[in-house]
């Protein structure tokens, strides 16, 4: 997993692309799925509220295994985000356009957002 994170990591700085992370979501029927039930991995029963709270962002993780459990993947979220946060706030400031689009789609929390990172320097929010 680190190699991969790494490398999109490699890949934002190389070609100034914003690389997206998020938690594994074991779809119902998919071979991802399977194996994740196969081998227990699935920490809670899958409801459709639980599908949905971790198919957001800040959701829950679903999957934990013998090499990393649900603290894991929240420490390597929170050190992505960091990582990647100055390169998104640079391509927003380069592309005015871009902003109007993000408050147009996400509303005043992308403002509330920015001043909270900005105030306290700290992009865990």
């Amino acid at each position: 997993m680190n190699d991969t994170l790494n490398f999109a990591i490699k890949l934002m700085k190389e070609y100034n692309v914003t690389p997206l992370f998020s938690r594994l979501l074991p779809m119902l029927g998919t071979e991802v799925y399977n194996i994740a039930i196969e081998r227990g991995y699935i920490n809670q029963k899958l409801t459709q509220e639980i599908m949905a709270r971790g198919n957001q962002e800040t959701g829950i993780s679903l999957v934990e295994t013998e090499e990393f459990n649900t603290g894991d993947i929240n420490a390597i979220l929170k050190a992505m985000r960091k990582k990647t946060f100055f390169h998104q706030l640079k391509c927003l400031l380069h592309n005015p356009k871009l902003i109007v689009i993000k408050f147009w789609e996400q509303g005043p929390e992308t403002i509330r957002r920015f001043y909270y990172v900005f105030s306290t320097g700290n992009s865990d929010k």
